[in-house]
């Protein structure tokens, strides 16, 4: 699972006793704290962790597949652009210089290389460096792979000059992964689809690591105070 624009600390899930026992934390935080992040199930082992220094790109590899987490910058000015072009033609390819022959980088990419993936403006949507990025590498847009005239997007927009669409957020696939299922979903804390994409993979993965017990249930302090609590305890002990 892939988040962008978190902010994910060692104590974040402290108290989700779920998340901390059946699943492993990687985050990529940017200067201004809010970055990339992965959910790795605890009983897959992950290994060359990579990062870049503005919490743009998170990438990582699980039994001989590379797994990548891309969140460019947003916007249509200059500065925008250029970063993106930056991260697509130089951080990227140096980042995935040694990954796995097969594997999936997606994320929030804030730019289009189809101009069916926009209904306004999509010429200056298009981003040149990612364009050439996913020819050299031979990338497939996982969605597209099945659903090759779909008309679906990952964001919804109005503003004071237009209303329109994007499918800003994508998955890109290559070497010797299948997508079986490729669809994108609303959900209630972001403004952006959630993209889900199921692979069938060329291999099981190798669950090397025993999966980790649930912690032991955990009372609430204002709980542990409370005198009918307290009272209802003594007893049964006693009992």
């Amino acid at each position: 699972m892939k988040h962008q624009e978190s902010n994910i600390e060692s104590d974040t899930f402290s108290t989700c006793d779920f998340i901390t026992s059946s699943y492993n934390i990687e985050s990529n935080n940017s200067p201004t704290f809010y970055g990339t992040s992965s959910l790795i199930r605890s009983t897959l082992l992950y290994d060359d962790l990579r990062c870049d220094t503005q919490g743009r790109v998170l990438l990582f590899d699980i039994s001989g597949i590379t797994f990548g987490n891309v969140y460019l910058n947003f916007g249509t000015d200059a500065t925008a652009k250029n970063c993106r072009e930056h991260i697509c033609s130089e951080i990227l390819p140096n980042m995935l210089i040694n990954s796995m022959d097969s594997g999936c980088i997606g994320g929030d990419f804030n730019c289009i290389i189809d101009k069916r993936d926009a209904t306004s403006n999509p010429e200056s949507k298009i981003s040149k460096g990612l364009t050439r990025l996913v020819k050299l590498k031979n990338w497939y847009d996982s969605f597209r792979s099945i659903h090759s005239t779909a008309k679906d997007f990952s964001r919804y927009y109005e503003n004071s000059r237009t209303d329109g669409a994007s499918r800003i957020d994508r998955c890109y696939h290559f070497g010797n992964l299948e997508v079986k299922r490729a669809f994108y979903v609303p959900v209630a804390f972001s403004d952006h689809f959630c993209h889900v994409v199921e692979f069938r993979l060329p291999s099981p993965f190798k669950h090397i690591i025993s999966p980790r017990s649930r912690p032991i249930f955990k009372i609430k302090p204002e709980v542990i105070k409370d005198d009918i609590f307290k009272e209802q305890l003594s007893s049964a002990v006693e009992q």
